[in-house]
C-alpha cells in the first residue's frame, strides 16, 4: 500500500490536473500564447475522449503560465456567407495586437508560478522522500508553498483591474486558491479563460498564427470538417453548408 507521502503527492498532482482539464464542444478550440513574442499555438479537444458530448482537453501540465483562450468556430456556412474572409494586413496587425494586449498582463505571473511549481513538485516530494531526517525541510516546503501563494494572490489583488476582474471576483479566486494551493498553478489559465472572445476561431487563428502554425491548424480544421461531413451522411441537408465551410477554410491563405 502506498505511503502517506505518495498519497499526498498524488492528491496534489490530481487536484492540479483536475483544475487544468477542460471539456470542449466539437466547435470549440483554444489559442495558447507562448513565448515573449506572444506567438500562438492552437489546440482541440480529443475526439477519442468525450464526456456528455464534449471533448477532453488537457493543457501542457509543465507550462502553467501560458494564457489559454477559448474560442468557437462555425462548422457550417450559409450560401450567402460564402465569401472570401481573407482580411487585410492592417486588420491582421490590429487583431494580433489586441490579442497580445489580452495576454500581456497575465505574463507577470509566470515567474512566481514556475517557482511555485518547483517547490510543490520538486522540493516538497524530495523532503518527503528523506523520511524523518527531512522533517525540517518538509516544514520549510509547506511554508514556501504558502508564501508563493500569498505573493501570487497579492499580485492578483493589486492587478485585478489589469486582468479584468472586479474586487468581488478577485476575492472569490483568492479564497479558492487559499483553500486549495494546487489550484494556484492554474491562475493564468483561469484568468485567460474568463476572457470572452467574440471572434471566430478560424479567423483568429489565421490572423494571429505564423504561417507554419496556421497551416497545422488549417489541416486539423479540415480533418474535423471531413469527420463532420462523414458523420452527417450523404442525405443530410447540412452537407452543402458544411462543404461550403470546408472550402472557405481550405482557401484561407497562410
Amino acid at each position: 500500500m502506498p505511503g502517506t507521502e505518495v498519497l499526498l503527492m498524488a492528491l496534489v498532482a490530481g487536484l492540479y490536473l483536475y483544475d487544468s482539464a477542460m471539456l470542449l464542444y466539437a466547435n470549440e478550440a483554444v489559442l495558447i500564447a507562448r513565448g515573449r513574442r506572444k506567438t500562438w499555438l492552437s489546440a482541440f479537444g480529443s475526439t477519442g475522449t468525450t464526456f456528455r458530448g464534449k471533448e477532453f482537453f488537457l493543457p501542457n501540465p509543465l507550462l502553467p503560465a501560458r494564457p489559454v483562450f477559448k474560442l468557437t468556430w462555425r462548422q457550417d456556412e450559409p450560401e450567402a456567407a460564402a465569401v472570401n474572409h481573407t482580411g487585410s494586413g492592417r486588420m491582421r496587425g490590429k487583431v494580433a495586437h489586441a490579442w497580445n494586449d489580452r495576454a500581456a498582463p497575465l505574463m507577470r505571473f509566470r515567474f512566481p508560478l514556475w517557482s511555485l511549481g518547483l517547490v510543490m513538485f520538486g522540493l516538497l516530494p524530495a523532503s518527503m522522500a528523506m523520511g524523518p531526517s527531512g522533517d525540517l525541510l518538509l516544514l520549510a516546503s509547506f511554508v514556501l508553498v504558502y508564501l508563493h501563494v500569498a505573493v501570487i494572490l497579492l499580485m492578483l489583488w493589486f492587478s485585478r483591474r489589469d486582468v479584468g476582474l472586479t474586487g468581488r471576483q478577485a476575492a472569490a479566486i483568492i479564497l479558492d486558491l487559499l483553500l486549495c494551493p494546487p489550484f494556484a498553478l492554474n491562475l493564468v489559465r483561469r484568468l485567460s479563460l474568463k476572457v470572452e472572445v467574440n471572434e471566430d476561431f478560424v479567423d483568429a487563428a489565421r490572423r494571429l498564427q505564423s504561417p507554419p502554425d496556421w497551416q497545422a491548424t488549417q489541416e486539423a480544421l479540415l480533418a474535423r470538417m471531413d469527420d463532420e461531413i462523414r458523420n452527417e451522411g450523404d442525405d443530410s441537408p447540412k452537407i452543402p453548408a458544411l462543404n461550403r465551410r470546408r472550402e472557405t477554410i481550405a482557401r484561407a491563405p497562410t
